[in-house]
C-alpha cells in the first residue's frame, strides 16, 4: 500500500471520529473506562504498536481514541 493511501485512510478515519463525537454530545469517557481501554490495548493486543501507541487495524492513536465515548475498538476488545 502506498504511503498516501495510508495517510488518506488515517485522515478520513480521524475526521469521521471527530464529527461523530462532536454531533453526539462531545462526551469523554470516565477516567476508569479510559484506563481500562488503554490497558486492554497495552495488555497483549496483537494490533497495538507500542512505539507509536497506534492500532494497526484502524491506525488510530489509542490514547486519543480511548477518550471518546463514541469510539469502539475495531477488534471489539473494549467493553461496551
Amino acid at each position: 500500500m502506498k504511503m498516501f493511501e495510508i495517510v488518506g485512510r488515517f485522515v478520513i478515519a480521524m475526521v469521521k471520529a471527530g464529527w461523530t463525537w462532536l454531533f453526539r454530545g462531545s462526551v469523554l469517557v470516565a477516567d476508569a473506562e479510559f484506563d481500562a481501554r488503554v490497558k486492554t490495548c497495552e495488555g497483549g493486543c496483537p494490533f497495538f504498536r507500542a512505539g507509536t501507541r497506534q492500532c494497526s487495524v484502524c491506525k488510530c492513536f489509542v490514547d486519543l481514541k480511548a477518550q471518546l465515548r463514541t469510539e469502539r475498538c475495531p477488534d471489539n476488545r473494549w467493553k461496551k
